[in-house]
């Protein structure tokens, strides 16, 4: 429908399997969805990933380990002075016991080769009613029928290791703007008694200071414009009002009327027109500006320029920093953090649904101060 080809996948449930076990069927669909979808005229290259209460969660925790295993292979192959671009194909398997979700310090480390690249890989992630902080929902959790026993059983005995909310604080931040997809697009209704609204909302806040804390980082050891031109994953909180926790896949489907299915077309849509504008930038600067489903390594990537720079520099620079800057939301809590001249208004959604406004900032830089040198990885 509208477009898109759905694959729904499945996964073994408990008790034949634990959590640990449903996050490998996971990581095993998207894989063969991404590696697959052409067969079926689908487009590789936008992939949209939506996952439903327990499969917000499931998602969440397979995103998670890609992106521990991306940094972890990359950090290895700098530690043995090797080039690694942090793909997946050619990829070395590397050694990290914190991927595993049941493993103990005394355990061997666990080899974990990535499943896929979460950022090149994937459009966007959709979280609808999910439910993340198992550890901190076991009370209301035992009150509705899965007693804590049950919980820690299905944890594999570590259930603070198989909640996504406390994976997701404990997480690098700097691997997380690197490696998550461009987009996370948090849905919950606001009637939803199952999941509290709480939850994508918690979600949704974390990884939003996890942004600020790259960006606030970069501003402090390079300068406020060079922080800005960082891409990092836009996160956003929507609230489906007087929903319920069945309301987006039961209710609404029957009567044709979803709200959440005609957000994901609204992605997408501007997702394709923004690479259609991206691909006249890239037309306009004769090749020069980097892909958007591309990562550029910053600040390694970047070169003061030679006195001689050329119109068509400065031309491409700028076509490249437009497009880098366009990638990024900005919270006024990391405006506030960067010290930040505020420009133009910018729409928000508060966790309780109503609508307010924070000041984004008004972009300007200098691209004839540098000579665009892209490092680019794969």
């Amino acid at each position: 429908a509208c477009g898109f080809i759905v694959v729904p996948p499945d996964y073994r449930n408990f008790p034949a399997a634990l959590i640990p076990d449903m996050v490998d069927d996971v990581d095993d669909a998207i894989a063969w969805t991404i590696a697959n979808i052409g067969r079926f005229h689908g487009d590789p290259r936008r992939i949209y990933v939506l996952g439903q209460s327990a499969g917000a969660h499931l998602v969440t925790m397979s995103l998670l380990r890609q992106v521990a295993a991306l940094d972890a292979q990359q950090q290895q192959a700098a530690a043995n002075g090797t080039n690694h671009g942090g793909g997946v194909a050619g990829g070395s398997t590397v050694t990290n016991a914190s991927i595993s979700t049941n493993a103990t310090d005394d355990e061997e480390a666990e080899l974990v080769t990535p499943a896929y690249h979460p950022e090149r890989d994937i459009r966007a992630f959709i979280g609808l009613s999910g439910m993340y902080d198992l550890s901190g929902m076991a009370d209301y959790l035992h009150s509705r029928g899965l007693y804590r026993g049950v919980l820690k059983r299905l944890c594999a005995g570590d259930v603070v290791g198989c909640s996504a909310l406390a994976q997701l604080a404990e997480a690098d931040a700097h691997a997380l703007a690197k490696y998550l997809p461009r987009t996370m697009l948090y849905l919950h209704g606001n009637s939803d008694t199952s999941a509290p609204p709480s939850e994508s909302a918690h979600m949704a806040a974390v990884l939003r200071g996890k942004m600020a804390e790259v960006v606030a980082a970069a501003a402090a050891k390079y300068g406020a414009q060079f922080a800005l031109a960082i891409p990092t994953p836009i996160v956003k909180l929507h609230v489906l009002s007087g929903a319920t926790h069945t309301t987006p896949i039961v209710e609404d489907m029957l009567t044709g009327r979803s709200e959440t299915a005609a957000l994901i077309v609204a992605l997408a849509k501007k997702d394709a027109q923004d690479d259609a504008e991206a691909a006249a930038r890239r037309q306009r600067s004769n090749g020069r500006s980097p892909s958007p489903r591309q990562h550029v390594n910053f600040p390694a990537g970047l070169r003061h320029a030679d006195e001689g720079s050329s119109a068509a520099d400065a031309a491409a620079l700028d076509a490249s920093f437009t497009g880098l800057a366009g990638s990024m939301t900005l919270t006024a809590e990391t405006a506030a953090a960067l010290q930040l001249t505020l420009g133009r208004n910018a729409p928000s959604t508060a966790a309780g649904g109503t609508g307010h406004h924070h000041r984004a900032p008004a972009l300007k830089f200098r691209p004839l101060l540098w000579r665009w040198q892209a490092s680019l990885a794969s």
